[in-house]
């Protein structure tokens, strides 16, 4: 079976739910609080490798929904600082298994 970690917001209900089935799987799943790891735009490219720009934001982030950061103005750059700077904007869950990572299950 993999190891599997699996970044999350705490009190999510979506990625308690996403939790079930590599657990039920019988995979070792490590549970890490998005919000409190120390992200760096260079590091999310490799949870994020073929996904379009727009796919990899939280569109219901609190400020995403105000119009605060408007996903189709910002590039590849500034977007990953933006993530990596509040990981509301993030798309939920970033998985990594066995060093191979991924956002969001499929």
């Amino acid at each position: 079976m993999a190891t599997i970690i699996f970044y999350r917001k705490p009190g999510c209900a979506t990625n308690a739910r996403q939790i079930q089935a590599p657990q039920s799987a019988g995979n070792d799943l490590v549970v890490e609080d998005i919000l409190t790891g120390r992200w760096h735009a260079d590091e999310l490219p490799s949870f994020f490798r073929n996904m379009p720009l727009d796919a990899c934001f939280n569109r219901a982030a609190p400020r995403t929904r105000s119009g605060e950061v408007t996903l189709y103005s910002v590039d590849v750059a500034n977007a990953l600082a933006l993530i990596a700077g509040d990981p509301l904007l993030t798309r939920r869950p970033l998985i990594d298994v066995d060093a191979a990572r991924r956002g969001e299950l499929d």
